[in-house]
Formats: structure tokens, C-alpha cells, sequence
């Protein structure tokens, strides 16, 4: 995990993030606190980049991808920041020596095998009581989980496709799961009677993991990708935030994070991955936490209700009852959806607005200033207490402007500078 942070006002937009990685394997993991994240798009114009969540894509490492990407860019430029979001996703596509054509297909296959199909297993597992278990069926067992699957077709059905993905890409997926699916299910029910596979089965998974491939999700290797920064015709910093899956059909799998883009000019704080201690920062208490009391007072309206609901059925003559129901429902739903209301506007007001409405205000040091502190108030939280430190080591800092590019405030080295003298009359 990490904590990165866009910080940003009418004159530039601070970016900083942790050097925190999470390397996990065979149900352990480690922190390393080396990892590079933010990076200059290019060495010529006003862009940056940050990288959160999956290290690499497809098993090729976002640094290599990133400096590939600044190298073939060269001295390059593009009228609006989305004009150069757009050039990097077509460059991944096209990029066949980074990201070859075999690495593409090992990770889809893995995320179909294990991630996909793995959680179908284990989500429909859970709901079995022992004794299936004990006198287990496999006819039986496949026929429910063929009914399973086929509910969550008609649930996939609502989902959004991914970025540039439809319904013609869908059937296209449909072609290639075809033939896997038949794979994954033999190896992962290799101990079944082959007889008790039926086509049916073959046929709906086959549907839910050509759904998986074309439409949003939030499981697998996502990593998130935001580019900040000027197109040559902006006059005001943008912040475009992405997640990314990987590749089918060289097409990219992508989204768009619509709520964490600013595309108009305006002043604000965008935390991104870990988000905790920003929120309570800027809310006055965190978002889970505000989540969780409006679930809790919620839960006591229905209690309230159930006892409304045995009081009416007792006294109120049976005439009148679905009547005085309905109405105290209608006040019930009146009051909550003001109460929230109230609560909303008293943090907006108190809290947030107190703090956003300064940031319009501030130079672009205190931006910079602002965004490290952010991320190390992250750092020190995971460090004090019993969390585990997925965010920690130096913090890199960098100052997108209009005037004055990309300006790194603070920037780690795996290397001593003084013997690398080199490298920097290279740069």
C-alpha cells in the first residue's frame, strides 16, 4: 500500500508520496522502503506522474514503463493534460517490447484462474452449511454452482464496462473464455468426475469471467495512476486519476476515477490508496468513521420502526394500518435524509471549507509543505500504532507549475550523489 497526495490551487499542483512497497508471497509478506513512485512524464514540458497500488503492470516494473515512456516522448508536447493521458495508455498498448505479448497473456490467465475463479469458489463455499460438506455431491455441487454463477451474470449484467470496452468486446471475451474456462475448471476440479462437468457449467463461467474481462471490478493486480500537471494550452493544473488491469485484445483494461479528476480550475486536496488520516484531517473525523454513524443511527431508525410497526398492528384499528405505516415511513425517510443532510453540511462548513478555501491562498512552497505533511501524518499514524507500516520511508515531493515546470522539492537517491556526478550532468 502507499499514501500519495495531490495538493493544488489556480497556480500549481504539489504531488508527493511515500517510497513504502508491500512484496507479498506464499501468504507472507515484506516493506521495503525504496520504491519509486512519482516521476516526471517528461523532462521537457509541465506533467507528472504518480504510481499507486500494483508495482508493475503485467509483471514489467511502472519505472521502466515510465522512463520508457519519457524517452520516446522526447521534447513532445500536447495541448491538454488529457491529450497526454491519452498518448501514454496508446503507448502501453503499442509497447509490445516492455510489456510482451506473453507477459499479457500469463497475467489475464492468472487473473481469470486464481483471482476470478478462485473468489467464485470461495464466495460460493461460504454459504454452505457442514453438513453439504460432509455428504458432498458433485452432481449436485455443480449444479448449484452453475445456478450460483448464473445469478451473478444477471448481476454483471448492470455493472459498467471498462474505459473504451463493449458489448462487441464482451463477445469477443466470450470466444477466449470459451476455450479457458474449460482449462481452469479441469485443473481446479481435477479430483471430479469429469462426467459431472457439464457444458452448462463451461457455458456460464465462460460469461462471468468474459464479463470480468470487460467491465469494472476492484479485485486482481489494479494499479492507479495519476498524471498531473499542463497541457501546452492549460493555464490552470489538472489531476487525472486512473486504475489499470492490464490488457485483452491490446486493448488496456482501464478506468476512469472520475470522483479524484479535476479538470476545471479550482483549489483542493486529492488523497490517493490510503486515505484515512487525510480524511479526519480534513473532515474533522475520518470517513469510516462518519460511515459508521450514519450506519449506526440508521439500524436504530429500523429497531425503532419494528417496535412502531407492533404498537400500530396492536392499537390502530386494522382499517387505518397500511395507511399509518405509510406515513410514518414517508416521515421516517423525510427525517434521516435531513439528518444527513445537517451532518454533511456541518463538516462541509466547519471543516473542510476552512482548509479549501486557504489553499486557494497558498504558494506553491506551502503546497509542497502541505502535501508531505499529509502523507507523513499517514506514515506516522501506520507507525504509532498497531497497523501494519505500509506507508513509511522518504517522502518524494515535486511543484508542477505553469511558469516553472516540474520542480522536484524533495527526491530520494539510491545512490550517493557525490560519486554519481555523472548521472547528473546526464540529466
Amino acid at each position: 500500500m502507499t499514501a500519495e497526495i495531490a495538493v493544488f490551487n489556480k497556480t500549481a499542483v504539489a504531488l508527493a508520496a511515500d517510497s513504502a512497497v508491500t512484496i507479498s508471497g506464499g501468504g507472507k509478506h515484506k516493506i521495503y522502503n525504496g520504491a519509486e513512485k512519482l516521476f516526471a512524464l517528461t523532462k521537457h514540458h509541465p506533467v507528472g506522474l504518480m504510481v499507486y497500488g500494483s508495482g508493475d503492470l503485467c509483471t514489467a516494473p511502472w519505472e521502466l514503463i515510465i522512463k520508457a515512456y519519457r524517452s520516446n516522448l522526447g521534447s513532445k508536447c500536447f495541448d491538454t493534460l488529457e491529450e497526454y493521458a491519452e498518448d501514454f495508455f496508446n503507448f502501453l498498448q503499442t509497447s509490445d517490447s516492455i510489456i510482451t505479448a506473453g507477459m499479457r497473456d500469463a497475467h489475464l490467465y492468472h487473473f481469470l484462474s486464481e483471482t476470478v475463479f478462485g473468489m467464485l469458489v470461495d464466495a460460493f463455499s461460504e454459504d454452505l452449511e457442514p453438513a453439504y460438506l460432509v455428504n458432498f455431491d458433485e452432481k449436485q455441487f455443480v449444479t448449484d454452482f452453475t445456478s450460483y454463477c448464473e445469478q451473478l451474470i444477471t448481476k454483471l449484467s448492470e455493472v459498467d464496462y471498462l474505459d473504451g470496452f463493449d458489448v462487441d468486446d464482451e463477445q469477443t471475451a466470450l470466444v477466449y473464455t470459451s476455450a479457458v474456462s474449460q482449462r481452469i475448471i479441469g485443473q481446479k476440479f481435477s479430483d471430479f468426475d469429469p462426467t459431472s462437468l457439464t457444458p452448462n457449467l463451461i457455458k456460464v463461467v465462460s460469461n462471468v469471467l468474459a464479463a470480468m474481462i470487460c467491465k469494472q471490478s476492484d479485485i486482481g493486480s489494479i494499479s492507479g495512476i495519476v498524471i498531473a500537471g499542463y497541457g501546452d494550452k492549460d493555464y490552470y493544473p489538472k489531476v487525472l486519476s486512473f486504475e489499470v488491469c492490464g490488457f485483452f485484445n491490446n486493448k488496456i483494461r482501464k478506468t476512469t476515477n472520475v470522483d479524484k479528476c479535476c479538470i476545471t480550475p479550482n483549489c483542493g486536496v486529492t488523497p490517493f490508496a490510503q486515505e484515512d488520516e487525510v480524511s479526519a484531517f480534513m473532515q474533522g473525523a475520518s470517513a469510516h468513521l462518519i460511515q459508521n454513524l450514519h450506519a449506526e443511527y440508521q439500524s436504530s431508525i429500523i429497531n425503532l420502526l419494528d417496535g412502531i410497526d407492533k404498537v400500530i398492528t396492536d392499537r390502530v384499528p386494522a382499517a387505518d394500518i397500511e395507511g399509518a405505516k405509510d406515513a410514518i415511513v414517508d416521515v421516517v425517510r423525510g427525517t434521516v435524509s435531513e439528518c444527513k443532510a445537517r451532518i454533511d453540511s456541518f463538516v462541509r462548513e466547519n471543516y473542510v471549507d476552512k482548509v479549501v478555501n486557504m489553499i486557494e491562498f497558498l504558494p506553491k512552497q506551502d503546497l509542497a509543505y502541505m502535501a508531505e505533511s499529509l502523507v507523513n501524518l499517514t506514515a506516522f499514524k501506520r507507525k504509532v500504532s498497531d497497523d501494519t507500516e505500509t506507508v513509511g520511508g522518504p517522502i518524494d515531493v515535486a511543484i508542477i507549475s505553469k511558469a516553472d515546470g516540474f520542480i522536484w522539492v524533495k527526491r530520494k537517491h539510491y545512490f550517493a550523489k557525490d560519486l554519481n556526478h555523472h548521472f547528473f550532468s546526464r540529466s
